[in-house]
C-alpha cells in the first residue's frame, strides 16, 4: 500500500473546501450537529456555497441600452450611421471603461420602419461616472440621449447573465429578432476583457 498517495488524497480533499471531508473536519459542528444528518447538513452547505460563488461570479453585471426614442429621436437608417455607432461602440466600450464589455448595434424589427440603437452587457468600473461620461461621449457623434434612451438593468443572477449574452446575438433573440443582422452584415458587434469572479 503507498500511503504517500494515500496521505495526499486525504490532503487534497482536505483542501478542497466542496469535499465532504472538508465539511466534516472544518465545517460540522460537533457539539451542536451530533444529532443531525450530516449528509443533509452537507448538502446545505453546498447549496450556500453555490449562492455565493453565483453572487460573485454575477455581481456588478449590467445590461445598457442606448436607444434613441423612435418616434422623435431616431437615428436615420443609413450605412453612415451604423458606422458612425460601431465608431461609438469601438471608443466607449473599452478595457479603459469596463472590466468586460460586449456590445452589438441593431436595426430593430421592422425593415419599413427601422430603429437603429445598441445593447451592451458589460461589467462597469467606474459606476459614479460611468453614465455621465457615456452621454458626453455619444453627444459627439448624435444628438443628446434624454429619459429613457439610456436605460440600464442590473443582471446580477445567473439566469439574467445567460438569457442579456444571448439577447445580444440575432438568432437567439425570439421575437424580438433584428429585420437586418447588422453583426454579420456591418460587422456591429464587439467586445474587450474577460469575465472572471469580481
Amino acid at each position: 500500500m503507498d500511503y504517500d498517495k494515500i496521505v495526499e488524497k486525504m490532503n487534497n480533499a482536505l483542501s478542497d473546501k466542496r469535499s465532504f471531508d472538508y465539511y466534516i473536519n472544518y465545517i460540522w459542528d460537533y457539539e451542536n450537529d451530533y444529532d443531525k444528518d450530516e449528509i443533509v447538513l452537507y448538502k446545505k452547505y453546498i447549496e450556500q456555497l453555490d449562492k455565493k460563488e453565483n453572487k460573485i461570479l454575477y455581481s456588478g453585471f449590467t445590461f445598457i441600452t442606448l436607444s434613441p426614442d423612435h418616434k422623435k429621436r431616431n437615428i436615420e437608417y443609413s450605412d453612415e450611421n451604423i458606422q458612425h455607432l460601431k465608431d461609438f461602440c469601438k471608443a466607449q466600450f473599452t478595457e479603459f471603461n469596463y472590466s468586460y464589455a460586449k456590445w452589438v448595434v441593431e436595426s430593430g424589427k421592422n425593415p419599413e420602419d427601422p430603429h437603429l440603437h445598441i445593447h451592451a452587457f458589460v461589467r462597469i468600473k467606474n459606476p459614479k461616472h460611468h453614465k455621465r461620461d457615456l452621454l458626453c461621449l455619444w453627444c459627439k457623434f448624435f444628438p443628446k440621449l434624454i429619459d429613457d434612451d439610456y436605460h440600464t438593468i442590473k443582471c446580477n443572477t445567473e439566469d439574467m447573465f445567460r438569457d442579456k449574452q444571448n439577447y445580444l446575438l440575432n438568432e437567439r433573440k425570439g421575437t424580438h429578432m433584428n429585420f437586418e443582422d447588422l453583426a454579420e452584415t456591418h460587422g456591429a458587434l464587439g467586445s474587450c476583457g474577460v469575465i472572471t469572479s469580481k
